[in-house]
């Protein structure tokens, strides 16, 4: 269902620098929101607005391409992720969906240099795996296809086959007493206007169908058989990769068939490694910012459906930081919230509780952008954190 925007679509864009950052985040903030709950059209819209006021940010570019994307407008996609990645060429997920994009436009070969460009900056290359063979059949088949056409511009000389042989005179037959009955039976059915005979000589629906003894035997395949309850077996063994990290807990298989599907919360160990990773300390020329883990919310699932494990993040991060100059003394402070956005992302809130005169312009190009030093070298530790615990389990 849309939902309607012209609060801010109709909005005259503001004059000044600050107040258009605020339009900005607005704008992306309701255009995260009509996202997830599939208003694609909406979001469009708002990223829209949300680039006339920051033209050059790459992060907003690229989410409009995915929002684009599901549109069908795979051209405007391209050319949003295409402009993301001039912008900033080290922003993974601008040179992804940009593969994604060659790919559905079924330009093999592009997307096969694109896919190579990815890998030059620094993502995680296993996403990059079930593209790469999507990339690989597409290639495939391009190639067969030349074969075919190439074979079919080949000139076969054309014989003239010798006229066969006159065939001996038969004489007629008269039908069987069997087939004339078959026929008079068939001409009597034809009469019957929605029915037919079926193959054990009664009168049937038109549209039924005979199921076959050996279909007949297949139908209770198609639901789920009870199996005995101490029929476990674990569901996925953990990564050796590292031994400093701890490894997230991992669930039991379930004592249903493989047609179902089961999750186990893994919240707690999200918890214990964000504990463990912050506080961090990152430089900001001659002044440096300390930010510290205050609360962490939401869930973080691992979920196995056919067989198969996924990873669901549903975290909410919330963290608090501190500005200090090179004398230690306190510019401000203030809070980051990362909201999982659903599509391998966050949605970013900053508030800023207390700032001194000096650090104001400090906090407001380095902490509160969108694109600041700060918010990515959060960003960077949480993608981190969800590549070990998919390492865990194998995914």
């Amino acid at each position: 269902m849309t939902t309607d925007h012209n609060d801010l679509l109709d909005m005259q864009m503001p004059m000044e620098e600050e107040e258009q950052d605020k339009y900005a985040d607005l704008c992306k903030e309701r255009a995260t929101g009509c996202f997830k709950s599939g208003d694609m059209a909406s979001a469009e819209k708002l990223y829209t607005r949300a680039l006339e006021a920051r033209p050059k940010n790459a992060i907003l570019l690229s989410n409009r391409a995915l929002v684009r994307t599901n549109l069908d407008l795979l051209d405007a996609g391209l050319k949003d992720a295409k402009d993301s990645i001039a912008i900033d060429s080290s922003y993974s997920k601008a040179h992804y969906r940009y593969v994604q994009i060659l790919i559905k436009m079924k330009k093999f070969t592009d997307a096969q240099e694109a896919a190579s460009s990815f890998k030059t900056t620094g993502g995680d290359v296993s996403v990059m795996k079930p593209l790469e063979a999507e990339i690989n059949s597409g290639l495939e088949r391009e190639r067969e296809d030349r074969l075919r056409a190439e074979k079919a511009k080949i000139d076969k000389p054309i014989t003239r086959k010798a006229d066969p042989p006159p065939k001996p005179a038969v004489s007629p037959r008269k039908p069987s007493p069997d087939a004339e009955a078959t026929k008079n039976k068939t001409k009597d059915n034809s009469n019957m206007k929605g029915y037919k005979m079926n193959a054990a000589g009664q009168k049937t629906s038109y549209f039924h169908t005979d199921l076959s003894e050996e279909a007949k035997a297949m139908l209770p395949c198609s639901r789920p058989q009870k199996l005995s309850s101490n029929a476990t077996a674990p569901l996925a063994q953990p990564s050796s990769t590292t031994t400093a990290a701890k490894q997230a807990p991992l669930a039991t298989a379930s004592s249903w068939n493989e047609n179902t599907f089961e999750t186990k919360d893994c919240t707690s160990w999200a918890k214990e490694r964000i504990a463990e990773v912050f506080p961090i300390t990152l430089p900001l020329d001659t002044n440096k910012c300390q930010i510290k883990s205050e609360s962490v919310s939401g869930d973080l699932t691992a979920c196995v459906t056919r067989g198969q494990m996924r990873v669901i993040n549903d975290l909410t991060f919330k963290f608090k930081w501190e500005l200090m100059n090179d004398h230690s003394k306190k510019l401000g402070d203030g809070t980051l919230t990362f909201e999982a956005d659903g599509a391998g992302g966050y949605t970013i809130d900053h508030e800023t509780k207390e700032s001194q005169p000096d650090g104001q312009a400090i906090i407001r190009n380095n902490i509160n952008k969108d694109d600041s030093v700060i918010k990515r070298g959060i960003n960077n530790r949480l993608d981190e954190l969800i590549r070990e615990f998919q390492a865990s389990l194998n995914v």
